[in-house]
């Protein structure tokens, strides 16, 4: 029978020996400074996908509820950033309904 898949990466076999306390620590601070580049750049460039880098350091190393929290932040970061002083939105539900597909894709992943 055949031994099942594994990743043979050096840094991943550290990052697993790492506690689930740091983990999180990185991947929130990560995911803030995201959240400040985002509201940074204004509306005009997505980093939505940036968003899935700590969501997936979580959902590996810690465990699926911590990922779930952070896509929703995560969904909710991108939103807030889309109500921006300078933005100009044509109708609030469109906005709505956007972080509502960013969640859905974060959730997927996680």
């Amino acid at each position: 029978m055949a031994k099942p898949f594994r990743l043979q990466a050096p840094w991943l076999a550290e990052a697993d020996a790492t506690s689930k306390g740091w983990v999180t620590v990185a991947a929130a601070l990560l995911f803030w400074l995201i959240a400040w580049l985002d509201y940074a750049v204004g509306y005009e460039i997505s980093l939505q996908v940036f968003y899935l880098i700590p969501i997936v350091m979580v959902a590996w190393f810690v465990g699926r509820w911590i990922a779930m929290v952070l896509s929703v932040s995560s969904a909710a970061a991108w939103a807030i950033g889309s109500f921006a002083p300078k933005t100009f939105v044509a109708h609030p539900l469109i906005v709505g309904w956007n972080a509502l597909m960013a969640l859905g894709f974060s959730v997927v992943v996680a």
